[in-house]
């Protein structure tokens, strides 16, 4: 077990939270859809994230013309690297067996898109990573993963820390028709993972954003595996979004916001049609760590 940063403890407690309140729907039969959980840890991040964030939403967005929900930006406390990332997130159905929405569909006349290929194609565009963040609860605790080097097997977080895990929406592609959480686990990471240097010791001046570039690194290697195509692909870490700037999507997010919040489109500004832009930026004591309670 490793120390983690105040930024992963805080994940940490994100996806934990996520668990529990997956546990409870299912228990006291009321819904928690994919939209109240990403609004309730929205609301968290802005109430409680131990560094700056600045959630700039953008307006309802057209369904199905990104692909994706939301735009993630992690920055250094000096702002000097940043690492940006398009997410969707998917829920696990109340069986727990399967992620169903996987293979959801955009358009309403033939041929209907995937809208993990939207996804993709808007990565693409915008030079970012597509990440899906699967939001979990599984009743049997052996079916977690069990390779999340930052907590002890036996600590009360290990498993409910699976509450969040993340993927690459390329790897996720390659699996597909496969839809059950078996399939998609073992190449999912826990949230507070993609903040994770790997190491003991403190974190380098690059803070969250370096962590993650090694971190979708490791969550890449089953694409590799998945393609040969993939396997020769550069894996540079501008390719990761990571950056020695702020990415210009986020800036021209940053620059509008006061017109965004007016309700202008976001495609005027030529940003991907998502329901907006959360920047999290390192709190100045993010080298140092701590381990979990």
């Amino acid at each position: 077990m490793i120390g983690l940063t105040n930024e992963q403890l805080f994940l940490l407690d994100q996806a934990c939270q996520v668990w529990s309140d997956l546990e409870d729907s299912k228990a006291f039969n009321y819904p928690w859809d994919e939209e109240t959980i990403t609004n309730t840890l929205i609301k968290n991040l802005k109430k409680g994230y131990p560094g700056n964030i600045v959630v700039i939403p953008f307006t309802k967005p057209v369904e199905g013309e990104s692909g994706a929900d939301w735009i993630w930006s992690f920055a250094s406390a000096d702002r000097s690297k940043t690492a940006t990332m398009l997410v969707q997130a998917k829920k696990i159905d109340a069986a727990e067996k399967t992620y169903p929405e996987l293979m959801h569909t955009i358009g309403t006349t033939p041929p209907l898109e995937l809208q993990i290929k939207k996804l993709l194609t808007t990565a693409n565009t915008y030079k970012i990573p597509a990440l899906y963040a699967f939001y979990n609860h599984v009743t049997d605790a052996t079916r977690v993963p069990v390779e999340c080097g930052t907590l002890a097997v036996d600590s009360p977080k290990f498993i409910s820390s699976f509450g969040i895990s993340i993927a690459s929406a390329e790897v996720v592609h390659a699996n597909l028709p496969q839809l059950t959480f078996e399939v998609h686990s073992k190449n999912s990471i826990p949230l507070h993972c993609l903040l994770c240097t790997g190491s003991a010791v403190k974190r380098g001046a690059g803070g969250s954003p370096e962590a993650i570039a090694t971190a979708l690194k490791r969550v890449l290697r089953e694409r590799r595996r998945l393609s040969r195509e993939a396997s020769k692909a550069k894996s540079e870490p501008d390719q990761l979004g990571f950056l020695t700037e702020m990415h210009p999507v986020v800036a021209r997010a940053v620059e509008f916001q006061d017109r965004l919040a007016e309700g202008v489109d976001p495609r005027e500004f030529d940003l991907p049609d998502v329901a907006g832009v959360i920047v999290m930026t390192d709190g100045e004591d993010n080298r140092k760590s701590r381990r979990p309670d």
